[in-house]
């Protein structure tokens, strides 16, 4: 009985690394996305500037 509840804590830990692991992935990506279309405006800009 004991391993089974030692295995599921081991289980509830991982998806819980997992889960953090993720949500880190998800701000970079969206941190990333916000620095390529500000990097796209001023490509836009200086087009449109002639430069």
């Amino acid at each position: 009985m004991t391993w089974i509840l030692v295995s599921i804590g081991l289980g509830v830990a991982g998806v819980a690394v997992l889960g953090v692991a993720a949500a880190r992935v998800t701000a970079a990506a969206t941190e990333l996305n916000s620095t390529i279309t500000h990097v796209r405006h001023q490509f836009h800009r200086k087009e449109d500037a002639g430069g």
